[in-house]
């Protein structure tokens, strides 16, 4: 049989160990509610953190918003409108100034708070008054000023009625705003003739077939420009462009800055002037110490026509342009005097077609006489195709029997200024060089003192027979069309970086 199991027995529990478990149980009790209290403290501190970075953050969004209704004054000129509302006629719109590092007589810009008048005076007889005023802000009343064009600035479309501004326009980045010109036939420009080539280009509008279209087409950009053309002249947004009329060589570089502020881009003129000046005085300055000085002189022969009552006519240049660069470049101008401006000349010829620095010979001979002291001769003949050796010395007359009277024949310097040319008959002489001082006069430098190594951008000696031509052709455009690219050596296009001739004072 089993036992069967018995009820354990416990011990009494002593009162004295009763007290302490209550007493530890007390403890645990308080410690709890410490402990429960503690957090509830910490849960309300992070409370309160939150709501305090809340706050916070909902003040810095209303000054946020405050501060950015505010409206501050432009630290450089715009490239677009004011926006609505923001108009402060208080600010100056026009923090970067035209700086003429090349002073120029023929034209100035005045600046006011929200427009700028630029006054062209280069011809004194149709001076322009052109009000320019920063879009977004209101018209300014000009009724005092007498202006010949008020235009909102910065334009962004233009109309080119002339080839030479293209390299200005170029030289300032804003080749993609030429919308409509009159004729591609004639540029130098790669990028152009690339863009047309693509269908790409500006419109095409030839006002001496359709002046009525090419007039019309005016209405489409925001400017136009010309020179010497009654009929772009007739429209209303119509500036006129007369860079090449500068009779200074070097103020023609400034021309860049009256086109410059009508994109509201003085600060970049500014700086593309100063690099071509520095350069130019940089060559200007290294020529003059160069000695014996050479003599030039710039000749052209315009065979019998009926622009000349039929004459075989030898004509003398002394356009201050020429003058300028070859005193700059350490040579001397031909010292005929002007007493003896039209000598063997046709007196009703050169009254008809005769300035005051053109010397017109219808006598050979006297022509000839003239030309025995000249070490460099520039020919400016316009021949239909490129012309050759050949094609130069017959259209003087000229046999090596002659060598022993003109120097600059036995010494081989005859040079044209056409060995940057087009297909469809155009000539860079200009275009780019209108504008690159600098380069011209470095070639100037070479050509006067027969620096046979030496490469040039517009002049060739008629001697090397058109070998240093430059075709300029579409594909000479950079990749992108707008790179920053210069004229140089056999191609290249001429972008928005002017290039320079090493020089070192």
């Amino acid at each position: 049989m089993s036992t069967p199991e018995k009820e354990p027995v416990y011990a009494p529990v002593p009162a004295s160990e009763e007290k302490n478990a209550a007493v530890l149980e007390e403890q645990i009790t308080a410690q709890k509610l410490e402990q429960d209290l503690a957090k509830k403290k910490q849960r309300t501190r992070m409370i309160w953190i939150f709501v305090g970075v809340g706050v916070i953050l909902v003040a810095g969004l209303v000054l946020g918003l405050v501060f950015g209704l505010k409206t501050y004054a432009p630290s450089e000129n715009l490239k677009d409108c004011v926006a609505e509302g923001k108009y402060d006629a208080s600010f100056d719109y026009f923090p970067n100034k035209l700086n003429l590092y090349v002073p120029n007589p023929n034209f100035e810009v005045k600046y006011f708070k929200n427009y700028k008048v630029i006054t062209n005076s280069l011809d004194p007889l149709n001076v322009e008054k052109i009000v320019l005023y920063q879009c977004g802000t209101p018209k300014p009343d000009v009724k005092d000023i007498n202006a010949t064009l008020v235009l909102p600035v910065p334009i962004k479309s233009i109309f080119v009625g002339d080839t030479t501004s293209i390299a200005f326009l170029e030289l300032l980045g804003v080749r993609d705003t030429i919308k409509v010109t009159d004729s591609l036939q004639y540029t130098t420009s790669p990028c152009l003739l690339a863009a047309n080539a693509t269908g790409n280009g500006p419109k095409l509008v030839d006002g001496y077939v359709d002046a009525a279209a090419a007039l019309s087409a005016t209405t489409q950009v925001d400017l136009s420009i010309d020179y010497l053309d009654s009929n772009t002249k007739k429209a209303k947004n119509y500036a006129t462009f007369p860079a090449t009329a500068d009779l200074s060589a070097y103020n023609r570089i400034s021309w860049l800055g009256f086109l410059a502020a009508f994109y509201n881009l003085e600060s970049k003129a500014n700086e593309i002037m100063k690099t071509m000046a520095d350069n130019y005085n940089c060559i200007k300055s290294k020529n003059q110490a160069v000695s014996p000085k050479p003599v030039v002189a710039w000749v052209e022969h315009q065979p019998p026509s009926s622009y000349n009552f039929n004459q075989s006519v030898f004509i003398l240049n002394r356009w201050p342009v020429y003058v300028q660069y070859t005193l700059d470049a350490g040579a001397t101008n031909i010292t005929t005097p002007l007493a003896t401006v039209n000598a063997g000349a046709n007196s009703t010829l050169a009254g008809l077609i005769g300035t005051p620095f053109r010397t017109y010979f219808t006598d050979r001979a006297a022509f000839m006489k003239v030309l025995e002291t000249v070490d460099v001769l520039i020919d400016e003949t316009y021949f239909f195709t490129s012309a050759s050796i050949d094609d130069v010395l017959k259209e003087y007359g000229w046999t090596t029997a002659d060598e022993a009277t003109f120097k600059f024949l036995k010494n081989k310097q005859i040079w044209r200024d056409d060995k940057r040319i087009t297909v469809g008959g155009g000539t860079d002489w200009y275009e780019t060089a209108v504008v690159s001082a600098n380069l011209v006069l470095n070639d100037l430098t070479v050509l006067a003192h027969n620096k046979q190594n030496v490469d040039t951008t517009y002049f060739r000696n008629i001697w090397k027979n058109g070998t240093d031509i430059v075709k300029i052709t579409a594909d000479m455009c950079g990749a992108s069309g707008k790179d920053a690219l210069s004229v140089q050596g056999l191609g290249k296009e001429f972008g928005s970086t002017p290039k320079v001739i090493s020089c070192s004072a």
